[in-house]
């Protein structure tokens, strides 16, 4: 690929043209707004709620659209473009609502709304259609690659963002610190975590967390207002000594200018105190689970044997890849979407033939986040994934 061209601009050249539907009515079962409220009203209310699965792994959301654009796709290259209404949305699927029955297993396309006006085209399937009444249907559709779900909708730093919707202790590896001057809520943490295998380090001042810091943690929790530094100012602090680890805020002050100042930081997630052990095990879950950081030691080790012909050149890559991560997470911290494409794409290009397919995998994750976002900014959970797994490249090998 000439890296001087935008591969967003190429991608979206080939995408199809919003589905075009001229019907004059908002979606195929002809509903208002008005309709569409009164309905899922009525359709969600407790006796309805219910039958819901508890087994559900992803936190879906109320996302109530009157015309959503979807496209479903034949085996034989047709397609059949309509416009139905939504219900809510996942990280990993979507349900609307339509007028007619749809075959589990067609593969569709849905074009979705983003919060800044553009829009993103999401390939999928269906994998539930179920008559509701009259003719109303509800097909539940599975996304092929997950999406940020900020995209869609607006939402308060302290509100419920994340994206499992429920997460056992036990299943949370990695290495947390906790920054807080409140012995009361470090035992706290402490307490909700007991039965995860995270390996918990705590620090009692900012500058203790500071210096804790850099000894390298997956995930970073701090209290947002510390005596010794100014409100947020630990963030910057550790951004200015190159620590990249994903950081989550805590507050109790949720109600002041706290929520606008701590949007002008780099944090990933905020948490109002007092801290729920559910809401706490999801955001730490978003990016230790999801994010692959605890449970992906193998994805960072060479899987080459030591007798394969391109073994000789694991130690050096090894080294490129510690220095691409710096390149990468440059390009990051500038929103250089070139940069950032053309680093993923020599991963994914050359990881595989050197043992580290696993690394190549998120390369490819981070460039489909980009190309359908068209933007550094959406993909960037999938870029420090990527620039993590490059820092911690092993030459360990395959027996």
């Amino acid at each position: 690929m000439n890296p001087s061209r935008d591969p967003g601009q190429s991608a979206r050249g080939k995408q199809p043209d919003p589905f075009s539907v001229t019907t004059g009515r908002a979606n195929s079962l002809g509903m208002s707004k008005r309709d569409l409220e009164e309905f899922l009203d009525d359709y969600e209310a407790p006796e309805a709620k219910r039958q819901t699965s508890g087994n559900r792994q992803y936190n879906r959301r109320t996302f109530r659209k009157l015309t959503i654009p979807l496209q479903l796709l034949s085996p034989g290259g047709g397609a059949i473009s309509m416009n139905v209404a939504c219900r809510n949305v996942s990280r990993t699927g979507i349900s609307v609502l339509h007028s007619a029955y749809v075959h589990t297993g067609t593969a569709c396309t849905v074009l979705l709304p983003r919060v800044d006006e553009k829009t993103i085209l999401v390939r999928g399937k269906i994998v539930r259609c179920t008559h509701l009444r009259g003719m109303i249907h509800e097909l539940g559709i599975n996304f092929e690659q997950s999406i940020d779900i900020k995209m869609l909708m607006k939402a308060g730093p302290f509100s419920d963002s994340f994206s499992l919707e429920r997460v056992d202790p036990a299943e949370l590896t990695g290495t947390l610190l906790y920054i807080d001057e409140s012995a009361a809520d470090r035992r706290l943490l402490r307490h909700y975590l007991r039965s995860s295998n995270l390996s918990i380090t705590t620090a009692d001042s900012g500058a203790a967390g500071i210096a804790r810091a850099t000894d390298g943690f997956d995930l970073i929790i701090t209290e947002y207002n510390l005596s010794d530094l100014e409100p947020g100012a630990i963030i910057k602090e550790l951004r200015d000594r190159s620590v990249k680890t994903p950081i989550i805020i805590v507050t109790a002050d949720t109600v002041s200018a706290t929520p606008i100042r701590a949007n002008q930081v780099s944090a990933q997630a905020y948490i109002a105190k007092p801290m729920d052990a559910s809401m706490l095990c999801r955001a730490i879950a978003e990016f230790l689970k999801l994010g692959e950081v605890g449970n992906a030691a193998l994805s960072y080790m060479c899987t080459l044997a030591s007798d394969h012909p391109n073994a000789v050149l694991v130690d050096d890559y090894v080294n490129d890849l510690h220095d691409l991560a710096k390149v990468l997470d440059d390009g990051v911290q500038r929103n250089d979407y070139k940069q950032c494409w053309a680093k993923s794409a020599e991963v994914k290009g050359t990881a595989p033939a050197l043992g580290f397919a696993g690394i190549a995998e998120l390369a490819e994750k981070a460039m489909k986040m980009m190309v359908a976002s068209s933007s550094v900014e959406d993909a960037t959970m999938d870029l420090r994934r990527l620039v993590k797994a490059c820092e911690l490249a092993q030459v360990q090998r395959a027996a």
